[in-house]
This record gives C-alpha cells, sequence and structure tokens, in this order.
C-alpha cells in the first residue's frame, strides 16, 4: 500500500562556508571561524518526508534573510502541488518582511 502524503513540513536553515583564494561569488562577511575570509553563505531547506534538499549559494556578505522569498518560491515549485503544512526556520531568517508573507 502507497502513502499519499500531502503536508510537507520545510527546515529552512543557513550556514558558512569560508574560500581560499579567489573563488567565483564569494564576499567576506561574517564568519566567526575564519574572520576576513571571503565565503559564501548557502541557504538550505530539507524536506525529510521525501529526503529532498535544495540550496541557493549566495555571497558572504548577504543575511540568510535577504534571498528568502525568492528561495522559498524555487522550493514550492519542486514540490509542485504538494502543501507545505509546516515551515521552520532558525532566527536568522525571522525579518517582518518574512514573518508577514
Amino acid at each position: 500500500m502507497e502513502l499519499l502524503f500531502d503536508n510537507y513540513t520545510l527546515d529552512f536553515d543557513s550556514t558558512v562556508m569560508a574560500r581560499e583564494g579567489n573563488q567565483e561569488g564569494t564576499a567576506k562577511g561574517y564568519n566567526p571561524k575564519r574572520p576576513n575570509r571571503p565565503s559564501h553563505h548557502p541557504l538550505l531547506t530539507f524536506v525529510s518526508d521525501v529526503r529532498m534538499t535544495n540550496y541557493l549559494l549566495c555571497p558572504g556578505n548577504i543575511a540568510a534573510s535577504t534571498n528568502y522569498l525568492a528561495f522559498l518560491e524555487g522550493t514550492l515549485s519542486k514540490l509542485e502541488n504538494k502543501t507545505a503544512g509546516l515551515v521552520r526556520m532558525k532566527s536568522d531568517f525571522f525579518t517582518e518582511k518574512i514573518l508577514t508573507v
């Protein structure tokens, strides 16, 4: 019997990836382990219900909330006609603009 599930949980996260040399798309930004180094700041989403991940690679000087809405729309489009019943995100994403959508 196949279980049909139409109500996913989306988990959003972000991290910092320090880079060496001149990597395309890097910028100096918040990096607690390697200050003053170029980095990327990827946005990540996980949908464990279907073992799906999605990411957006951003420069290191961009806040997680900057590209969140476009990233959310891209993630939802990959889920096709499914519903996001719960969205969990770390505090980096909590801005008035995001919370009022």
